[in-house]
């Protein structure tokens, strides 16, 4: 008799039967489930839609311009809900939905439930592409056209008093980049002390050779043909700017030949970033700069230096060997090498920056081979750079360490000197090291004391040998104001913190009481975040955490650092495959720590959980939660998951009150006031029941053979 049923049902459905009789199972099955989200759906389309249309009014109001993108989507958005109007309209209609007064119409059923499902996917999509940053631009101003005409010659007659000339904000309808020629009367403002010209084609310019009382020229993104010989005979100058200069490489030399440069001996700001291509000759003449404060250069190859040449002590400066200036940081100096690092760091050939060293607040060195350590030898005395902000150090193959403590010997007269080598370095940036092993061989020198303690970035990014990030805690405490901690892509990282006290007069602190945002991806063998006991840490200032690809980690938090994330307000986990749930209670109570009764994420907004095919809940342990922030999760291919946490029977609706909806395998479902916990649970029941259906798909589909 069962068998008659299965079959009489397959067969009046028998002409959808285009996809897997699992699937269509599935339509049946959750006919009534697609239709009320398909309401939810089309609510929420619908509120997205009139937020849209209020910002469309509201940029209409001023008189800006609707984009494209914005009227379109508009447009489909109508269609969508429409449609999925209509679709709920059948339902609602009995004389649709019923074979006869008595029968269900099956197929009816089948059909209105797919409709469901596909216009539930259509308007997820939807409401991704509804996600505008602004609907608006500016509206184009009234178009004034006025055609190029030269400026006549005559009017410069008058002007030879003329002390100041600027032709930096005049557009040609022509040319919009190089805007227009040097006109030929500049010739009689022979009495100018400041030239700006910019965006103009300069061809064999004479008058500027003859401004001999010039003291300010900036030529600034300009295309220059040609320079006449006499520009070496403004002895005045002493600013010259030719940042963003365009030039034929073939005429560099006719355009500044040699002995030109070493005639500007009143030069004191030279700005030339890729401009200028020095040859060794062109770098020599700077020595004769006594007056140059300012420099802005780029060196093409460290074999352009001249041998025994140093930088003088400038007070301004962006310097790259082999490199590019197009930062904002002053007082930057780059050297990328591709040499020998022992060739570059033995003197003399350090000695061409070594000047620079102690102003130096943003320093890069990458490519060089050979390079174990950068301190205390390679780049400076003990108390170089000191004004050293920001450190970036990258593609340097064999470096092992920063610091070597078993190089840092003192002499006996200064062995209790504090030294100021990185004392103000605010941001480390190591990447692509792949002898790299950690921050320091052996215990910090204690000559150091004051150093790194104002570090506030630090990131690592494929250190394929690098174990952990903070050995002891000892190292961990001069690291007391981190604020931002980046690990990404290494390999051998096993854990981060090392939280083991080793010796027994070891002062306790908390730690990590300033760190903000906490970032780990791609760390294959890391089994925990922190090795050892955790109540010496303090996360309470945490507010981002970005856990991702870290296959081996089962456990993020104990509850007693999960009960110190007072201000977390977004936590990522994703493609994490062992980890089993987010938070467990510690094993052992060996510290005496009073037992965690409830926690408590006052700040968290925003919980995605993705990727996860083994994480069975939020937490596993009999502990109450509460998210009084909370308003949006996300939980997407977590087949093992059945619930988020246990949450207080009497409270459970105040545990989570600000979240209205969450999104389960990219789709948007709203709570109607339903606890977040029986949510789920209602949620996951479903889906195991179309597990079941699926595993007797064959089953059923040898009865439809009969």
């Amino acid at each position: 008799m069962a068998v008659d049923i299965v079959i009489s049902i397959i067969g009046k459905i028998g002409e959808f039967l285009v996809e897997p009789i699992g699937r269509q199972f599935d339509f049946l099955i959750h006919h009534n489930s697609n239709i009320e989200t398909l309401k939810d759906q089309v609510q929420i389309l619908e509120e997205v839609r009139k937020n849209v249309q209020g910002s469309v009014d509201a940029a209409m109001a001023k008189g800006e311009t609707i984009k494209n993108a914005v009227r379109n989507w508009m447009s489909r958005a109508d269609g969508v809900i429409l449609e999925a109007r209509k679709t709920l309209e059948d339902d609602a209609d009995p004389n649709k939905r019923w074979f006869n007064k008595w029968f269900l119409d099956l197929a009816a059923r089948y059909r209105l439930s797919r409709e469901a499902d596909n216009k539930i996917t259509a308007i997820a999509k939807i409401k991704v592409d509804g996600q505008f940053d602004n609907v608006s631009m500016p509206a184009a101003p009234p178009e004034i056209v006025s055609q190029d005409f030269p400026m006549p010659e005559g009017v410069f007659k008058g002007m030879t008093a003329l002390k100041v000339f600027d032709q930096s904000d005049i557009i040609s309808k022509g040319d919009p980049y190089f805007s227009r020629k040097l006109e030929p009367g500049f010739s009689y403002l022979t009495s100018l002390r400041t030239l700006i010209i910019k965006n103009c084609r300069i061809a064999a310019p004479d008058a500027i050779g003859k401004m001999k009382m010039l003291e300010v020229l900036s030529l600034a993104n300009c295309k220059l043909l040609d320079l006449p010989q006499e520009i070496g005979e403004l002895t005045n100058i002493r600013l010259l700017d030719l940042e963003d200069c365009h030039h034929s490489r073939q005429k560099f030399n006719a355009i500044f030949p040699p002995n030109v440069i070493s005639r500007w001996s009143r030069l004191e700001e030279l700005y030339s970033s890729s401009f200028m291509k020095y040859t060794r000759e062109h770098i020599a003449e700077l020595k004769s700069l006594s007056h140059l404060t300012t420099l802005i250069m780029e060196v093409p190859d460290l074999g352009c230096i001249p041998e025994g040449f140093s930088f003088p002590e400038l007070e301004v400066f962006k310097i790259a060997i082999r490199g590019s200036v197009h930062h904002k940081q002053s007082n930057y100096l780059e050297v990328c090498g591709w040499v020998n690092a022992k060739k570059f760091f033995a003197s003399p050939s350090l000695g061409c920056v070594k000047p620079l060293l102690k102003r130096t607040q943003y320093l890069k060195l990458s490519s060089f081979e050979g390079l174990r350590t950068i301190f205390p030898h390679q780049l400076a005395d003990r108390d170089g750079l000191a004004g050293l902000k920001t450190l970036e150090i990258s593609d340097c193959a064999d470096l092992e360490y920063l610091i070597d403590s078993e190089e840092w010997k003192m002499p006996p007269v200064i062995e209790h000197h504090q030294h100021t080598c990185l004392m103000h370095l605010e941001k480390l940036d190591l990447q692509c090291l792949g002898s790299f092993k950690g921050l320091c061989h052996g215990a910090l020198p204690a000559e150091l004391s004051m150093s790194l303690q104002k570090l506030k970035s630090l990131g690592f990014f494929k250190c394929a040998k690098l174990t952990n990030v903070f050995a002891s805690l000892e190292l961990l405490q001069r690291f007391d104001g981190l604020e931002e901690l980046s690990v990404d892509s290494c390999a051998a990282l096993e854990y981060v913190f090392n939280l083991k006290i080793e010796k027994p007069a070891f002062e306790e602190k908390k730690m990590l009481s300033h760190l903000r945002e906490l970032a780990l991806c791609d760390l294959p063998a890391m089994k925990c975040i922190w090795d050892g006991p955790t109540r010496l840490l303090r996360l309470d200032n945490l507010q981002i955490a970005d856990i991702q690809n870290c296959n081996r980690l089962k456990v993020l938090f104990d509850t007693s650092v999960a009960q110190s994330l007072c201000q977390l307000k977004k936590l990522l986990v994703k493609g994490c495959d062992e980890l089993e749930t987010v938070v467990a209670k510690e094993s052992q109570r060996q510290d005496g720590r009073v037992t965690v009764d409830i926690v408590v994420f006052p700040q968290l907004v925003e919980l995605s959980l993705l990727y996860l095919p083994n994480l069975a809940a939020f937490c596993l342990d009999s502990l109450p939660f509460k998210w009084p922030s909370l308003e949006k999760v996300e939980v997407r291919q977590c087949p093992k998951m059945e619930t988020l946490a246990a949450i207080v029977d009497s409270d459970e609706n105040q545990s989570t009150p600000k979240l209205k909806q969450i999104k389960l395998d990219e789709v948007d479902l709203i709570l109607h006031g339903r606890s977040v916990n029986m949510f789920l649970q209602k949620y996951f029941e479903a889906r195991e029941l179309r597990n079941l259906i699926n595993d007797h798909q064959s089953r059923v589909r040898r009865l439809t053979e009969r």
